[in-house]
């Protein structure tokens, strides 16, 4: 064996550790099977951007490679780390946050996903109902107005939007670059 079977389950590793579970709590192993952040975590989500989601008592937070809890475990639900950011969700309404836990997008959001290349996709009422995605930069100002039915985050300055049942691509000043098919 590489690692010696030690552990309930253990998964993928990202950025030098993979989660690993052992007596129904989660933490962090080294790639030789050494754990470096002791289980503790009721659950636990890869690294990314430095950080891990840790969820305490049903409540989640973040954090870093040395296992110290750099944002408080009080959030309903959060999403990774990317480019500095987060998507936390706290009473039903999404927020964006930084690195240091404070929130950089006041916004109120239904829902809201990962963040990237400096705009923050978000839709501007209840998710489950007519949603309108658009995009906001870290300020909380609407930079590309809400017209879209589905808005992925941004990768190598495109960004896959819905419209219409159909998709297309857009750049960070919201102009079509493919326009929708299919």
């Amino acid at each position: 064996f590489v690692i010696e079977p030690k552990f309930s389950n253990v998964y993928d590793f990202s950025e030098g550790l993979s989660a690993a579970r052992q007596d129904k709590k989660y933490g962090f192993i080294n790639r030789k099977g050494e754990v470096v952040i002791e289980p503790r975590f009721d659950r636990v989500r890869s690294f990314s951007d430095g950080f891990a989601q840790v969820w305490i008592d049903e409540k989640c937070g973040y954090i870093n490679k040395n296992g110290e809890l750099v944002v408080n475990a009080i959030y309903d639900d959060c999403r990774i780390y990317s480019s500095g950011m987060a998507a936390v969700s706290s009473n039903g309404t999404w927020s964006y946050i930084n690195n240091r836990g404070e929130k950089v997008a006041e916004t109120l959001l239904s829902y809201a996903i990962n963040y990237d290349e400096g705009l923050l996709p978000f839709v501007d009422n209840d998710y489950y109902i007519i949603a309108k995605w658009g995009y906001m930069n870290t300020k909380g100002e609407v930079v590309i107005e809400p017209q879209y039915q589905w808005a992925h985050g941004f990768s190598e300055g495109l960004a896959c939007v819905e419209t219409f049942g159909k998709s297309g691509y857009i750049n960070t000043k919201g102009e079509w670059i493919w326009k929708p098919t299919r």
